[in-house]
């Protein structure tokens, strides 16, 4: 076989492997999925999440037919050829090594495979895990109010009735909000929103990585781990965080700002509108992960500007545009962000959240410790008062 056909086989079985799952997530698992809660309609619904495999265990026979069967079969063939057939001849190697001289063909592999990894959220049916609901009825009414062009007034406190939503960002609702005047159902455009998310977060972790190191399949390597983290679909999916999906989008986009920077593909001027505009919209997508996320994100940058080597140019000289450009963000953001900061009220009955451990105080040594610990709904154990 030659090279080129070899490169063909190569795409075409990656494809037919992406089709395949896409069918067992539209034909098979719904079926398995009725079986489920078709089950807990007879029993509480904690004896029926410690109940679901036993049921599909179970029941599987009497929901799936031939057709079903012969999917997953040949879906399962498919991988095991896949897996012999890299054993014996290299094929995915060879695929992606003859990819990495071809930027669009990788980066065509790349919109494939994400489209594989987040087909979940073209699902039908409502979503509803964790906290979803309430962010689907804030969504919902922030849609209201742009079809009567108004704005709704936010808040750090109650959000529009919503206690549970206390200190999150507006982003996330304003988005899936006016979608949902195009597309007509609040459910369509919740999950349109997260796929574009999900799927963009692993684009621009590619486009991150593609110029961080040098060869395009690591990047691409990289951006799947990105994608696939169990914990990226956990606290969207399971934890209903809907909003996340907008933070693992913007992060990446951080990265590959500062490295077309330090590499010398943009000069000072469009680093700082580009930082400034990401770090804005961070902001305003969830300003806690923002506020924490950037005070690391500000390390990195001092440890790659003193990598650098930019000609002309002193260190500080060097670091003085990313910086500001995210103080610019901060800035356009204070309306959200200080608020945010300063009070230091109890959130939804557990101590208050560690914004305090960065306010000028003299801090003591444990400080570190509180804010590695933190998280999005505190921690009961490691208040941050005490470390201040």
């Amino acid at each position: 076989m030659t090279a080129r056909g070899g490169l063909a086989l190569g795409f075409a079985s990656l494809a037919a492997l992406v089709l395949g799952l896409f069918g067992v997530q539209f034909l098979t698992l719904p079926k398995l999925r009725d079986l489920v809660v078709e089950h807990t309609t007879r029993v509480h619904i904690a004896t029926a999440q410690g109940s679901a495999l036993d049921v599909i265990k179970q029941g599987w026979r009497d929901v799936l037919g031939v057709q079903d069967l012969l999917l997953v079969t040949a879906l399962g063939l498919l991988a095991l050829w896949m897996l012999s057939s890299e054993m014996r001849t290299r094929r995915y190697s060879n695929l992606l090594a003859a990819l990495d001289l071809r930027p669009r063909l990788m980066l065509a592999l790349v919109a494939l495979l994400g489209v594989g990894v987040t087909r979940y959220y073209i699902n039908s049916g409502a979503v509803f895990m964790g906290d979803a609901t309430m962010h689907i009825e804030v969504s919902a009414a922030v849609a209201e109010h742009l079809r009567h062009w108004s704005l709704p007034i936010w808040s750090n406190y109650w959000y529009g009735g919503f206690p549970l939503l206390e200190y999150y960002a507006p982003l996330f609702f304003y988005l899936s909000g006016a979608l949902n005047l195009v597309l007509g159902d609040i459910h369509s455009a919740v999950k349109t929103v997260l796929f574009l998310g999900h799927f963009g977060s692993m684009l621009t972790m590619y486009w991150f990585l593609s110029r961080a190191v040098e060869r395009p399949s690591h990047a691409l390597i990289g951006a799947l781990c990105y994608g696939l983290a169990f914990h990226h679909m956990h606290i969207i999916l399971y934890r209903g965080d809907l909003h996340m999906t907008l933070v693992y989008l913007i992060y990446p986009l951080l990265f590959l700002h500062a490295e077309d920077y330090f590499n010398g593909a943009i000069d000072a001027r469009r680093l700082f509108v580009r930082m400034a505009l990401t770090s804005f919209f961070l902001i305003i997508a969830h300003h806690a992960y923002a506020f924490f996320g950037l005070l690391f994100f500000a390390l990195f940058v001092l440890l790659r500007g003193a990598m650098a080597k930019i000609p002309g140019t002193t260190a500080w000289r060097r670091l003085a545009p990313p910086y500001l450009g995210l103080a610019g963000g901060a800035l356009m953001a204070t309306f959200l962000l200080v608020p945010a900061v300063m009070d230091q009220a109890w959130v939804r009955g557990m101590p208050g959240l560690p914004f305090e451990i960065l306010v000028p105080t003299p801090p003591r040594a444990g400080f570190l410790k509180a804010m590695l610990k933190w998280q999005i709904v505190g921690d009961r154990n490691c208040p941050a008062r005490q470390w201040t």
